[in-house]
């Protein structure tokens, strides 16, 4: 599999009546199911997952011929903190990266796994609710966006 898109067709399994389809296309898309969710509620849930983290994904190469459990795509942490697409297939930057965005991703990468997820999911949200607030917020020393981050979407109204 090789195409983002696969995935889409994979999450139509979501919303099957039969239970077997449903735990195999989670095992697949490894999105967990939980059982008391509505499947057509899972499906749109799995679906907003995936327009949301889309430009931001990329194949690990992991199969079932490895591990029981497959990880087929992963979020690139570094492109969603920038806001920058990758290529699904090698991870690259679509467009190169600038010095200020190499500095960022220097300090970003002091962070622990959990804090580069957070950040980089509120960089991601501030992004989408206001290019004019992103472009600031940009600005700041990772440290402090950490800070602002940690407030939570409230932590907007610093900037």
């Amino acid at each position: 599999m090789r195409d983002l898109n696969v995935l889409k067709l994979i999450a139509e399994y979501l919303k099957s009546s039969d239970k077997r389809d449903v735990e195999l296309s989670s095992k697949l898309l490894h999105f967990k199911a939980h059982q008391n969710i509505d499947t057509d509620k899972l499906y749109q849930t799995y679906l907003e997952w995936l327009k949301d983290n889309y430009n931001f994904l990329y194949f690990t190469g992991e199969n079932f011929q490895q591990t029981s459990t497959p990880e087929v795509c992963c979020i690139d942490l570094d492109a969603k903190y920038l806001g920058k697409s990758i290529s699904p297939y090698n991870r690259k930057m679509l467009t190169p990266l600038t010095q200020s965005e190499q500095d960022r991703l220097e300090q970003f990468h002091q962070l622990d796994n959990a804090e580069q997820a957070h950040l980089s999911s509120f960089a991601h949200k501030v992004q989408n609710q206001d290019k004019r607030l992103w472009a600031k917020w940009r600005s700041y020393p990772v440290s402090k966006q950490v800070d602002i981050a940690q407030s939570g979407l409230g932590g907007i109204r610093w900037l």
